[in-house]
């Protein structure tokens, strides 16, 4: 092997564990970063865990988004946040919702939720649970 095939072979050896990390790193959401989708079995209860409820953000730049709200989580509040992602097209964004967030749906009352900026703008969502 000649230096110049020395220093290209090495230089993949030295990539490698940064695409690996940079793997690892995308799939590993913290607390704060999980979806509604990872908390809360509620089935021992007899609650279906899978009943969600849609909310639409306000209107900006044309158009809404929606994010996707579990009931068991109003029912029985989670004890962390929990970060939901919106509907997509060509963008998303992210609102947290609080475990007292959680606790103020289930009193009856309307959580008011700015988003996170993507492509320039936001959005407002105004929660509330439906009437059964």
């Amino acid at each position: 092997m000649d230096r110049r095939e020395f220093f290209i072979k090495g230089a993949g050896l030295f990539a490698l564990p940064l695409v690996i990390t940079q793997i690892g790193c995308d799939e590993t959401p913290t607390n704060s970063e999980m979806n509604d989708d990872d908390t809360n079995d509620d089935s021992e209860n007899g609650g279906d865990q899978n009943e969600t409820f849609s909310v639409t953000s306000s209107v900006d730049r044309n158009h809404t988004h929606s994010v996707e709200i579990k009931m068991v989580n109003i029912d029985t509040p989670p004890a962390m946040e929990i970060t939901l992602t919106s509907s997509a097209t060509d963008h998303s964004h992210k609102i947290t919702l609080t475990p007292n967030d959680y606790q103020t749906l289930q009193a009856g009352e309307t959580v008011i939720k700015t988003s996170t900026t993507d492509s320039g703008h936001s959005h407002t969502f105004s929660i509330e649970v439906p009437d059964s």
